[in-house]
C-alpha cells in the first residue's frame, strides 16, 4: 500500500514537471501550429494529472483543505487586477 502511494506521488511529480515544460515551451513558440500542438498536449498531460490528483485523494492520500473566505476574495481582487477572466 505505502509503495502505490510512493509511486503515484512519483507520477503526480512527474506530471507536475512535465506540464511546465510542455507550458514553457508553447509560451516560447513561434510558429501557431506548433504552439496549439504543445497547448493539445499540454492539455492532454493536465488531464493525466487531475487523475492522479484525484485518485490520491480518493485513496485518503491526499487532503484538500477549503480556503478562507478571505484568500477567495484576494484571489479575485488579483484576476481582476491581471485584467480578469475571459
Amino acid at each position: 500500500m505505502e509503495k502505490e502511494r510512493v509511486i503515484m506521488e512519483q507520477a503526480l511529480a512527474a506530471q507536475d514537471e512535465i506540464t511546465g515544460q510542455y507550458s514553457e515551451t508553447a509560451n516560447h513558440c513561434g510558429s501557431t501550429p506548433v504552439k496549439m500542438a504543445f497547448l493539445n498536449l499540454l492539455g492532454e498531460e493536465h488531464r493525466i494529472q487531475h487523475e492522479l490528483y484525484s485518485e490520491l485523494h480518493r485513496r485518503g492520500w491526499r487532503k484538500e483543505e477549503a480556503a478562507q473566505k478571505g484568500e477567495v476574495q484576494e484571489l479575485c481582487q488579483w484576476v481582476k487586477r491581471q485584467g480578469g477572466v475571459y
